[in-house]
């Protein structure tokens, strides 16, 4: 199950670290436009959808690319003042400043993506361009990245998914309040209630085994 976690963290440092980092086949793949456009549309399809997963481990993932991916359907509904970008990268225990958030979000701007007006003390953001492809580069997403994109999602909406085991306990079961509270935290799915309850097994079963029962 540990081995599940960082496969899914190896797939994003492998694809920011090496292939989007201006790789000589992602240069060959995409075109300019594309290629800006591919770092914000694989952050928000991994990072967006495993939130549970970027609270534990969003070092992988360059900020900005992290902040869209939490940020984007807030900022194409209705807008995000700077505070509120804080408060949400908090939720994330992503721990980053005023400060901090309105240069990245400067840069976000730059790269034609997000709108910025001020209000009072405080800036305002909405998006500006949405995260699409042009149609080759689409064409090529699907056939080659999407599969590899996908894949942690559908690897945690399944392998760490383990809620049918939240079953109820026979009353003379030994331990079973103990019992009971293990599994009752499969009914969350993920990596740390699936890990929970694996872990509280062995020792239940470790523990029966000792006494003989």
């Amino acid at each position: 199950m540990v081995d599940g976690f960082y496969s899914i963290k190896s797939l994003l440092e492998t694809l920011y670290d090496s292939y989007l980092n201006d790789s000589e086949l992602f240069n060959e793949d995409f075109k300019k436009q594309d290629q800006l456009m591919l770092k914000y549309i694989i952050a928000r399809e991994i990072l967006g959808n495993l939130v549970q997963y970027n609270r534990m481990e969003h070092d992988t993932v360059p900020i900005k690319y992290n902040i869209m991916a939490r940020n984007y359907l807030l900022l194409k509904l209705q807008g995000q003042k700077d505070t509120e970008i804080v408060e949400n990268m908090k939720k994330l225990n992503i721990d980053i400043d005023l400060a901090n958030i309105q240069n990245i979000m400067n840069e976000i701007e730059a790269d034609g993506l997000i709108s910025k007006s001020q209000e009072g003390g405080n800036y305002f953001y909405t998006l500006k361009k949405e995260l699409e492809l042009s149609e080759d580069g689409k064409e090529h997403y699907d056939l080659n990245l999407y599969p590899l994109v996908a894949w942690p999602t559908q690897f945690w909406r399944s392998y760490y998914n383990v809620r049918e085991l939240n079953v109820t306990i026979d009353e003379n079961i030994k331990y079973r309040d103990f019992l009971h509270e293990v599994l009752s935290k499969s009914a969350t799915q993920g990596f740390r209630p699936a890990n929970f309850v694996f872990k509280n097994l062995v020792k239940y079963y470790e523990k029966i085994k000792e006494e003989g029962i």
